[in-house]
């Protein structure tokens, strides 16, 4: 059974019905207009932490640690901001050199039988075995387990130092404790007391 209204007996009115009718068929919903852009304060764009152009014309995204060294979020004081983004820079540059990460730690020629081979894993020469007892002490001296000092900051140092990992998805993996934002907070807790320790001990302030 149909429920369309019927029109109006009246001729006038049966064409003021008619043309209402087209009227709401023909209407359509206006797009809003855009709100105008916005010119960035000068305030706003010296704190832009987009990827900056070099010399060669490309563009390098800064790394975690480089962000937070900027921002003076790893020590409120700059000679100790500075100083625990250069124990994070040695930290890298050791775990690099010693072979550990990267297509440094491909060595084809010592893997026989896809890495069977008797030499295969062990340092090239001796600059990479002694980076990486430099590396290994660090390691030690931030704490690898939670018994340790500074409740086993190594391993979230070496995710976000050595791997770039974000400090938000290193935590999440390291210190699952629930909440994203306190996992986080916790996360750079754990940083910066890792950081500080290295810091300390290779008697960079």
């Amino acid at each position: 059974m149909s429920t369309t209204k019927a029109p109006p007996a009246d001729p006038t009115a049966f064409r003021a019905f008619m043309q209402a009718r087209r009227g709401a068929k023909g209407k359509r919903a206006q797009p809003e207009r855009p709100a105008p852009l916005v010119k960035p304060t000068d305030e706003r764009l010296e704190k832009n932490d987009r990827p900056r152009k070099t010399d060669g014309g490309f563009y390098r995204a800064p790394a975690p640690i480089e962000r937070l060294r900027d921002h003076r979020k790893l020590d409120p004081l700059p000679h100790v901001n500075e100083a625990m983004f250069q124990a994070a820079g040695k930290l890298y540059s050791v775990f690099y050199l010693g072979g550990l990460g990267g297509i440094a730690a491909q060595d084809l020629s010592r893997c026989v039988g896809g890495g069977d081979g008797g030499s295969c894993g062990f340092p090239r020469n001796e600059r990479a075995m002694h980076n990486r007892q430099v590396f290994r002490e660090a390691v030690r001296i931030m704490g690898w387990h939670e018994a340790f000092p500074h409740r086993g900051a190594a391993r979230l140092v070496v995710d976000v130092i050595c791997f770039d990992m974000a400090i938000r998805d290193a935590s999440r993996i390291h210190i699952p404790l629930g909440r994203t934002e306190v996992s986080t907070a916790a996360g750079m807790d754990r940083l910066r007391e890792g950081l500080f320790a290295l810091a300390s001990h290779w008697r960079l302030f």
